[in-house]
């Protein structure tokens, strides 16, 4: 046997009883580990929430969360909805019903994304909408 099959040989040796101890002791760590547990609640239209289809949720600034659904905007302040819908006669109401997408704006108002309407925002100092396009 030449000097590099032996020395070949000895780093096995020494390697593979290492490799079965780390394994080992991690799959002693693994069994010991135990997932955090968390609560889920499911809301639906029973509960305040305006349309089951929900197309984004985001927080704003304040922590309250909102749904864009296909039949108006929802604020959840932990307790209850409130819902924003189009308003023909309003011209401060949302421009559609049907939204898309949401992003909170840096003033803590809300950037929303309608289907047929582009872009609105909402002032949350007036509790009013403006429609960007």
């Amino acid at each position: 046997m030449n000097r590099s099959n032996y020395k070949r040989i000895l780093s096995y040796l020494f390697l593979f009883p290492f490799l079965i101890g780390i394994n080992t002791l991690s799959g002693f760590s693994q069994r010991d580990f135990k997932p955090p547990k968390y609560n889920f609640t499911n809301y639906s239209i029973k509960d305040g929430l305006s349309q089951q289809i929900v197309r984004s949720i985001c927080q704003d600034s304040t922590g309250f969360l909102w749904f864009a659904t296909e039949d108006g905007l929802n604020r959840f302040d932990g307790y209850d909805f409130i819902n924003y819908y189009f308003d023909r006669t309003n011209n401060k109401s949302l421009p559609d019903n049907f939204l898309y997408t949401l992003e909170p704006a840096s003033d803590g108002g809300l950037w929303i994304g309608t289907n047929s309407h582009g872009v609105a925002k909402f002032n949350h100092l007036t509790n009013t909408f403006s429609s960007l396009t």
